[in-house]
Protein backbone atom coordinates (compact mmCIF):
# COMPACT_ATOMS: atom_id res chain seq x y z
CA UNK A 1 0.00 0.00 0.00
CA UNK A 2 1.15 3.35 -0.24
CA UNK A 3 -0.41 6.91 0.43
CA UNK A 4 -0.24 9.79 -2.14
CA UNK A 5 1.08 13.72 -1.14
CA UNK A 6 -2.12 15.62 -2.00
CA UNK A 7 0.42 18.88 -3.05
CA UNK A 8 2.98 17.59 -5.12
CA UNK A 9 1.26 13.88 -6.41
CA UNK A 10 3.93 11.70 -4.80
CA UNK A 11 3.13 8.13 -3.72
CA UNK A 12 4.98 7.17 -0.41
CA UNK A 13 4.97 3.58 0.90
CA UNK A 14 3.15 3.14 3.70
CA UNK A 15 6.08 1.15 5.03
CA UNK A 16 9.58 1.32 5.16
CA UNK A 17 12.10 -1.89 6.20
CA UNK A 18 15.75 -0.06 6.55
CA UNK A 19 18.44 -1.72 8.85
CA UNK A 20 15.71 -4.08 10.56
CA UNK A 21 13.06 -2.24 11.60
CA UNK A 22 9.88 -1.70 10.00
CA UNK A 23 8.88 1.76 10.23
CA UNK A 24 5.03 3.28 9.13
CA UNK A 25 4.22 6.08 7.81
CA UNK A 26 3.13 8.81 10.09
CA UNK A 27 2.98 12.15 8.01
CA UNK A 28 3.27 13.48 4.54
CA UNK A 29 3.81 17.30 3.67
CA UNK A 30 5.48 19.56 1.28
CA UNK A 31 7.99 22.51 1.59
CA UNK A 32 6.97 25.87 -0.18
CA UNK A 33 8.93 28.49 -0.47
CA UNK A 34 7.82 31.76 -2.54
CA UNK A 35 4.44 30.00 -3.38
CA UNK A 36 6.89 27.29 -5.55
CA UNK A 37 6.50 23.54 -4.14
CA UNK A 38 9.91 22.70 -3.38
CA UNK A 39 10.09 18.63 -2.17
CA UNK A 40 7.72 16.61 -0.57
CA UNK A 41 8.25 14.43 2.29
CA UNK A 42 7.31 11.71 4.30
CA UNK A 43 7.78 10.95 7.64
CA UNK A 44 7.88 7.24 9.49
CA UNK A 45 8.04 6.15 12.76
CA UNK A 46 8.60 2.89 14.43
CA UNK A 47 6.02 4.53 17.23
CA UNK A 48 2.76 6.58 17.53
CA UNK A 49 3.92 8.90 20.14
CA UNK A 50 3.00 12.33 19.59
CA UNK A 51 6.43 14.11 20.51
CA UNK A 52 8.23 13.34 17.71
CA UNK A 53 11.12 15.16 18.67
CA UNK A 54 11.71 13.89 22.16
CA UNK A 55 11.31 9.94 21.42
CA UNK A 56 13.75 7.48 22.04
CA UNK A 57 12.44 5.64 19.24
CA UNK A 58 13.80 4.88 15.43
CA UNK A 59 12.26 7.24 12.43
CA UNK A 60 13.10 8.23 8.86
CA UNK A 61 12.04 11.51 6.74
CA UNK A 62 12.15 10.75 3.16
CA UNK A 63 12.51 13.73 0.71
CA UNK A 64 11.76 13.77 -3.24
CA UNK A 65 12.40 16.66 -4.96
CA UNK A 66 9.62 18.51 -7.10
CA UNK A 67 11.68 20.64 -8.46
CA UNK A 68 15.50 20.45 -9.75
CA UNK A 69 18.12 22.08 -7.86
CA UNK A 70 21.98 22.10 -6.98
CA UNK A 71 22.91 20.05 -4.28
CA UNK A 72 24.45 23.31 -2.78
CA UNK A 73 21.43 24.89 -2.71
CA UNK A 74 19.63 22.28 -1.14
CA UNK A 75 21.66 21.96 1.73
CA UNK A 76 22.33 25.11 1.89
CA UNK A 77 18.69 25.49 3.13
CA UNK A 78 19.32 22.50 5.52
CA UNK A 79 22.51 23.48 6.63
CA UNK A 80 21.47 27.37 7.92
CA UNK A 81 17.65 25.44 9.51
CA UNK A 82 19.62 22.73 10.97
CA UNK A 83 22.53 25.03 12.62
CA UNK A 84 19.59 27.57 14.29
CA UNK A 85 18.73 24.65 16.15
CA UNK A 86 21.59 22.72 17.15
CA UNK A 87 24.67 23.00 19.88
CA UNK A 88 27.64 24.84 18.64
CA UNK A 89 29.09 20.97 19.33
CA UNK A 90 27.26 19.75 16.60
CA UNK A 91 28.51 21.95 13.77
CA UNK A 92 31.12 19.53 12.60
CA UNK A 93 29.05 16.41 12.44
CA UNK A 94 26.82 18.96 10.82
CA UNK A 95 29.26 19.37 8.19
CA UNK A 96 30.08 15.61 7.76
CA UNK A 97 26.89 14.94 6.87
CA UNK A 98 26.94 17.78 4.29
CA UNK A 99 30.43 16.36 2.78
CA UNK A 100 28.22 12.98 2.51
CA UNK A 101 25.78 14.24 0.50
CA UNK A 102 27.93 16.02 -1.88
CA UNK A 103 29.75 12.63 -1.85
CA UNK A 104 26.95 11.21 -3.32
CA UNK A 105 24.49 13.53 -5.15
CA UNK A 106 25.54 15.78 -7.95
CA UNK A 107 22.22 17.74 -7.76
CA UNK A 108 18.75 17.11 -7.18
CA UNK A 109 16.75 16.60 -9.82
CA UNK A 110 12.95 16.22 -9.96
CA UNK A 111 11.84 12.90 -8.05
CA UNK A 112 15.11 12.29 -7.08
CA UNK A 113 15.18 11.31 -3.34
CA UNK A 114 16.99 11.32 0.29
CA UNK A 115 15.99 9.39 2.71
CA UNK A 116 17.36 9.60 6.72
CA UNK A 117 17.13 7.41 9.28
CA UNK A 118 17.59 7.95 13.37
CA UNK A 119 18.05 5.29 15.56
CA UNK A 120 17.87 6.99 18.67
CA UNK A 121 18.49 3.51 20.36
CA UNK A 122 21.70 2.44 21.25
CA UNK A 123 24.04 4.64 19.61
CA UNK A 124 22.63 7.31 18.40
CA UNK A 125 22.89 6.86 14.59
CA UNK A 126 22.03 8.55 11.31
CA UNK A 127 21.61 6.92 8.02
CA UNK A 128 21.52 8.11 4.93
CA UNK A 129 19.98 6.40 2.08
CA UNK A 130 19.67 6.67 -1.73
CA UNK A 131 17.55 5.06 -4.40
CA UNK A 132 19.34 2.43 -6.47
CA UNK A 133 17.02 0.21 -9.02
CA UNK A 134 14.34 0.52 -6.56
CA UNK A 135 15.85 -0.59 -3.37
CA UNK A 136 17.16 2.17 -0.58
CA UNK A 137 21.02 1.50 -0.78
CA UNK A 138 22.76 2.92 2.60
CA UNK A 139 25.39 5.47 1.76
CA UNK A 140 26.67 6.70 5.17
CA UNK A 141 25.79 6.38 8.67
CA UNK A 142 27.11 8.81 11.59
CA UNK A 143 27.17 6.92 15.23
CA UNK A 144 26.97 9.15 18.34
CA UNK A 145 24.44 12.07 16.71
CA UNK A 146 22.00 12.26 19.08
CA UNK A 147 21.95 16.68 18.93
CA UNK A 148 22.20 16.58 14.93
CA UNK A 149 19.44 14.16 14.46
CA UNK A 150 16.78 15.78 17.09
CA UNK A 151 18.08 19.54 15.28
CA UNK A 152 16.97 18.02 11.86
CA UNK A 153 13.74 16.69 13.30
CA UNK A 154 13.12 19.75 14.72
CA UNK A 155 13.18 21.82 11.42
CA UNK A 156 10.68 19.67 10.43
CA UNK A 157 8.55 19.45 13.58
CA UNK A 158 8.79 22.36 15.93
CA UNK A 159 7.53 25.92 16.15
CA UNK A 160 9.32 27.39 13.15
CA UNK A 161 9.32 24.50 10.74
CA UNK A 162 9.51 24.62 7.21
CA UNK A 163 6.69 22.08 6.63
CA UNK A 164 3.41 23.10 8.81
CA UNK A 165 2.14 20.60 6.36
CA UNK A 166 3.59 17.53 7.98
CA UNK A 167 3.03 18.38 11.22
CA UNK A 168 -0.53 19.25 10.56
CA UNK A 169 -1.13 15.88 8.68
CA UNK A 170 0.47 13.64 11.75
CA UNK A 171 -1.12 10.77 12.73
Amino acid sequence: MSTKESNTGFIFPNYLTLKNSTLKLRSTGYRKKLMLTIYGLSFYDTDTNMDVINCSETKAILIKMYRSFSVDKILGGMLNSVKERCQESTLKDLENLSEKIKENYESFPYKEELLMMFDFKDDSTLYLFKPVDGQYVEIAHFNDVEDLMTSILKCYFDNKSATPSLIKNLV
